[in-house]
């Protein structure tokens, strides 16, 4: 297709290319009426467009303008001029692509585990609408600004596909991340986009792609027979993580993850669980793992293609992304059809090797076992010992979050994962419990699908914070789930100490020890507005005197009480009166009590610890600025005092948003960087109850 820059498609106006791959031209567009700049998606050219092509490509378009989730690359519209150019327009993204970052080399964990949440809830939810992507990659994977993932090309590789009828059939998508199921032409399920995902979380981690060849049908073909290799061959992982990596790339579809949370779910609890950390994924020039205060620890050197070890380097660079190939089959040319034929020989013949292989061992044994762990279960079949490390990485049977809706923690959400199916004619229904009260609020009825996954989601129509009120879920099985009103058969639950449920009330709703009763937070905040308003009289004062009372309003602000800092006799406090560093401590006291009490957790007191660094940031700064200011009072000079105030000020303006130190975008729970406002976000987090099997027992 000749360029199109200049010429209009549709309203939008194009100015210039972006790029071009196997499956789409991209080029920068502008609505004028809305002064919008545009992304727009120019497919190959279909000359004499059927009319069956273009409805499908109709259909298509529309179904993807209706998956609206944060982290899908939303479509703002779509066309097809007269001269049959079919174009798709989407929100313009400077913040480029996953593969943009990759190239750096390995994606820091927490970034990976940020991006696998935003990502599983953008799939999970195109797949519970029937929609397959059948491209995922990091090229697919726009980052904003601001670092969020946006899941892009959604039924791009279906459209390309368009011909005479409204079912074409062929091989599509990128060679390096295809399924096995997607790289021999079958149907596909949304389990063959979970294997693509394991490949770019796989390359996340290692920095390297799963399989090394340049040969697009020869990495077809080992996505079909060669075995993935364990992560920790690659990179120095604990056990739980090669379980739930081994479990993601499985070539059987019906073994991997039912949904792309679950995989995500396991593996952030294996990271915890492991104690894995950026650190352990450090490799040294040497070829090394380094551990803090130990001696070096030699990589395992396993080989490779003809004996050849595998680079155990961290690459700096990766090479350019692979692009989209389409194998069409039915297709006019003979290339293609050679191709075709030489890759359907090709996998004929492995095929052969591989039933060879097996036909003299003894079958395997169907019958699967089912095992307790803890309060998971999972199946295990007849390879005991690495079906062992798949059940120990297993998650729990979903989660529930709490939301801010209309107001603080007024929503939940909950999300089910492989639980039993009801028996017909009955439901699961989800209530809220607090254990302590024996009070309970009935959610609504839980609907779970063939597979056992299950969403649900609830605001309550008052604003309550429901996690001050309750904490405990009971998920039962009722035989008449809308006229159920007490509990009664309870099969999955989820707890939370009641002690977090009196942690989160002093903290958010009402406090003996805040301002006239309200929440530590508001009190917090309250005495920080004051300080910043205070430091900076105090740094613009006309003469010492006007600089001196400012400061001992500010002292007295985050000290609490009333002194005569300035020496004129008198002493006055424009703030709570409570002093900001007094009331961090409270915070930290109703931390304490929730992490210690009987039925805390290591989740419980790890999210816990987000909220305890922004406390602890939030009192390092006071320090500072108190320091500052009590030398400031010493000076008898404006000029003497200048290089302090900058010092106050630059601290009390960061009290309450905190800082981005490391600039990437984000204000995030780590020390010196949160501060007061990050609190609330953190503090619904630690509410997050993980939903596990059996009935429910408090400690």
């Amino acid at each position: 297709m000749s360029s199109l820059v200049g010429r209009k498609l549709g309203i939008y106006e194009i100015r210039s290319l972006l790029g071009q791959g196997g499956m789409a031209s991209v080029y920068l567009g502008y609505r004028a009426d809305v002064d919008r700049q545009v992304a727009i998606k120019v497919l190959p050219p279909h000359p004499g467009l059927s009319s069956d092509a273009k409805q499908r490509f109709q259909n298509e378009a529309r179904t993807v303008a209706n998956l609206q989730h944060p982290h899908i690359l939303p479509l703002y519209d779509y066309g097809a001029t007269p001269d049959d150019v079919l174009y798709l327009v989407m929100p313009y993204i400077q913040g480029g692509s996953l593969d943009k970052l990759m190239r750096k080399g390995r994606v820091p964990l927490p970034q990976i585990e940020r991006l696998m949440r935003e990502l599983s809830g953008a799939l999970d939810l195109a797949h519970k609408q029937g929609v397959i992507h059948r491209d995922i990659k990091p090229a697919n994977v726009m980052l904003d600004t601001e670092g969020n993932a946006l899941l892009a090309d959604f039924g791009i590789s279906k459209m390309t596909t368009s011909d005479s009828n409204l079912t074409g059939t062929g091989v599509v998508g990128t060679p390096a991340y295809m399924s096995p199921e997607q790289a021999q032409g079958f149907d596909l399920t949304a389990r063959s986009d979970l294997y693509s995902f394991g490949v770019v979380v796989w390359e996340m981690l290692t920095g390297k792609a799963l399989f090394d060849t340049d040969n697009p049908m020869t990495m077809m073909m080992k996505h079909v027979t060669e075995p993935v290799p364990l992560l920790s061959m690659r990179v120095p992982v604990p056990p739980a993580i090669d379980a739930v990596m081994t479990r993601a790339l499985a070539k059987d579809p019906k073994e991997r993850y039912p949904t792309a949370t679950a995989f995500y779910e396991a593996f952030s609890k294996a990271v915890r669980d492991g104690g894995i950390s950026d650190e352990l994924l450090s490799v040294s020039e040497a070829g090394t793992m380094r551990l803090a205060n130990a001696n070096p620890i030699p990589l395992p050197q396993p080989t490779g293609q003809a004996g050849q070890p595998y680079n155990t380097q961290l690459p700096q660079t990766m090479t350019p992304p692979p692009q989209t190939i389409i194998v069409q089959q039915g297709g006019s040319g003979t290339t293609t059809n050679v191709i075709l034929g030489v890759a359907l020989l090709v996998m004929l013949l492995a095929l052969v090797i591989v039933v060879a292989v097996l036909g003299g061992q003894n079958p395997p044994d169907d019958t699967d076992t089912v095992v307790t762990v803890g309060t998971a279960v999972a199946t295990r079949g007849p390879d005991t010992a690495a079906q062992t490390l798949v059940a120990e990485a297993r998650p729990s049977f979903g989660r529930l979050s709490f939301l801010n809706i209309n107001g603080v923690g007024d929503g939940l959400s909950l999300s089910l994962r492989e639980v039993g199916r009801a028996p017909a004619g009955s439901g699961y229904v989800a209530w809220l419990l607090n254990t302590r009260t024996g009070d309970q609020l009935k959610l609504g009825t839980v609907a779970v699908d063939a597979i056992g996954t299950g969403a649900f989601s609830y605001t309550h129509p008052d604003g309550v914070f429901l996690a001050t009120q309750y904490n405990a879920l009971l998920l039962t099985l009722e035989a008449d789930p809308q006229g159920a009103e007490e509990p009664s058969e309870v099969v999955y639950h989820g707890l939370l100490p009641v002690e977090l449920s009196d942690a989160l009330v002093d903290i958010f709703v009402e406090s003996d020890f805040g301002l006239r009763g309200r929440g530590l937070l508001e009190t917090a905040r309250a005495d920080a507005r004051f300080t910043t308003q205070h430091a900076g009289l105090a740094a613009r004062a006309p003469n010492v005197g006007a600089m001196r009372t400012h400061i001992e309003h500010t002292l007295n602000i985050l000290l609490g009480g009333e002194q005569d800092f300035d020496g004129n006799g008198r002493a006055s406090n424009p703030g709570t009166k409570i002093g900001l560093l007094v009331t961090l401590e409270n915070i930290n006291s109703a931390l304490t009590a929730a992490t210690n009490s009987p039925n805390a957790n290591l989740v419980l007191q790890t999210e816990a610890e987000l909220v305890r660094v922004c406390v602890e940031n939030v009192r390092l700064w006071s320090e500072e600025i108190i320091a500052a200011e009590q030398t400031m009072l010493t000076f008898e000079t404006l000029e003497e005092a200048a290089p302090l105030m900058g010092t106050s000020t630059g601290f009390a303006d960061i009290l309450s948003t905190g800082t981005d130190q490391n600039q990437n975008g984000e204000v995030e729970p780590f020390e010196g960087e949160c501060g007061l406002d990050q609190i609330e976000q953190f503090g619904l987090v630690m509410a997050t109850m993980d939903i596990n099997q059996g009935v429910l027992e408090v400690r």
